[in-house]
């Protein structure tokens, strides 16, 4: 692979950093140097190249990186990794706590690994988002409108929210003070996370699956089937209701105070957690 362009800068009092591009997919990487590099790399890509120009830009405290391509103004923020069907564009971070990282795409995919701020953003109109070991101190917010999006190992010690309105939504290891997750259109995929979680979809199941029920749950479906499953649920009260659709607990040493098909009003231990499921179309099952 060659290299086309190849840039560094310092971040010694850079606190913020954002990136925002056009149809480029974009990877942000931490690296173990001091300095942040970008690089442009490809194959047999130099004509693709001559329409990229590359520059590091800081402002105060905050580092961008500006692109112009085929005439097009592109800001990179930041980090990033970018490539497409021609060209391999990857920036990295050094390894230390930004007060604020920020991503967004128009047409590309992104992926960020092991990025570490206490303000966390990820916008994407048309495209995937990957978020594998990144910590998020203080609020993390992803959003795409067209894409899946994946997160592997997120640590968010505030809120957090991932929103989606066509694709996907899958969340493996995520922890988070409160987790808001919702799709319009696609499935929502949980599992092994802490925090209160709150689900939504308005067209596809919803899945919650961890070792230990550790908060409270609110999840809401239109048009899906709602499977919660936990291996450890010790204290918790739980209230189904759904318009069309089944209900069932398949849990021992529950007391119920009402358990019909579409109306389940029950309780375990003292109830220090509470479960609330509302679906308009689809079964529910706990267990």
């Amino acid at each position: 692979m060659e290299t086309y362009q190849e840039k560094t800068a310092s971040v010694e009092g850079i606190h913020k950093i954002s990136v925002e591009t056009q149809s480029l997919d974009v990877e942000l990487i931490q690296s173990e140097s001091d300095e942040l590099q970008a690089t442009l790399c490809g194959e047999h890509s130099e004509d693709e190249a001559r329409h990229i120009e590359l520059e590091l830009l800081r402002r105060d405290d905050e580092l961008r990186v500006r692109i112009t391509q085929q005439g097009h103004l592109s800001m990179f923020h930041i980090v990033g990794g970018i490539w497409n069907k021609y060209l391999r564009f990857t920036v990295y971070v050094p390894d230390r706590l930004f007060e604020r990282i920020t991503a967004s795409g128009q047409s590309s995919d992104m992926m960020a690994k092991r990025l570490m701020a206490g303000e966390m953003i990820f916008l994407c109109r048309s495209g995937d988002i990957q978020l594998d070991d990144c910590v998020a101190k203080e609020t993390l917010n992803v959003r795409a409108s067209s894409g899946d999006i994946t997160l592997n190992g997120v640590l968010g010690k505030g809120d957090v929210s991932v929103q989606n309105s066509s694709g996907d939504i899958d969340c493996r290891g995520l922890t988070g003070e409160t987790i808001s997750i919702g799709t319009h259109s696609g499935d929502l995929t949980v599992s092994d996370y802490r925090g209160r979680l709150r689900a939504e979809a308005k067209s596809g199941d919803i899945e919650i699956k961890s070792d230990v029920l550790a908060g409270d749950v609110a999840i809401h479906s239109s048009s899906g089937d709602v499977a919660l499953a936990y291996r450890q649920a010790d204290s918790f009260l739980v209230h189904y209701k759904g318009s069309s659709g089944e209900g069932k607990i398949r849990m021992k040493g529950l007391s119920y105070e009402e358990k019909s098909e579409h109306l389940i009003v029950g309780k375990k231990g003292d109830g220090r957690y509470r479960v609330d499921v509302r679906t308009s179309s689809g079964d529910f099952v706990l267990q």
